[in-house]
């Protein structure tokens, strides 16, 4: 008995009962989900293809470090009672909460460590790390402000050439130093995302909370 499978399907469908039950009781087809079961992509993913509602909205940071940012918006709008204007679009923008540093500072502590470096206008780097992923070279991306929750969302990100057929073993094996077979998060541009996914035009990812399968032609 595969335990693992069995705990995911039961999970999924538990989730697609519950989803059903809530629309028909409240009649909207919009959705937001939060909590750490908020987490399992594979059930976001069939929820948003077979779910019941049009579009659903996912905290990115939706496990228990989410429980930080809940009562920070509880003691700002019910205890010291700020308005709360809700506009029907996501507003947290990357969850990009968490520190930034500058170039000046990126540079003290190369000295200090005594790391060999260069600094490149953003031309000149972005032509360079896109050499190096064409050539196979796996790459450690750090710019502007942290993440906030459990996704590397571009600001704190290791970035590979996905058309290299052993790239996901060389980050796992070598890099990440985890299990082969687990996976990594696509990049794609939002408007081609449905030519590479089974996915809507009108439905994003931002923080990476649903999995949408790979077309068919494409496999």
């Amino acid at each position: 008995m595969d335990l693992a499978a069995s705990f995911q399907a039961v999970t999924e469908e538990v989730m697609m009962l519950t989803a059903r039950h809530i629309q028909k009781v409240t009649k909207t087809n919009h959705v937001v989900l939060a909590g750490g079961v908020a987490l399992n992509c594979v059930s976001n993913g069939r929820l948003l293809r077979e779910g019941p509602f049009d579009d659903i909205w996912i905290q990115p940071a939706a496990g228990d470090a989410g429980g930080a940012l809940g009562a920070a918006l509880f003691c700002w709008h019910q205890l010291l009672e700020n308005p709360r204007k809700g506009t029907g679009k996501d507003v947290q923008k990357g969850s990009l909460l968490g520190p930034k540093y500058t170039t000046a500072e990126c540079k003290a502590l190369c000295d200090e460590k005594g790391a060999k470096y260069h600094v490149l206008d953003e031309p000149a780097l972005l032509d360079l790390v896109a050499g190096k992923m064409a050539d196979g070279k796996v790459v450690g991306w750090m710019h502007g402000r942290m993440e906030y929750g459990p996704r590397a969302l571009g600001a704190r990100s290791i970035i590979g050439d996905p058309r290299n057929v052993q790239m996901q073993s060389i980050m796992n094996l070598r890099i990440k130093f985890r299990e082969s077979f687990r996976p990594f998060a696509p990049c794609v541009l939002r408007e081609r995302a449905h030519e590479y996914f089974d996915i809507s035009e009108k439905h994003e990812n931002p923080y990476m909370l649903h999995v949408a399968p790979v077309l068919e032609k494409h496999r």
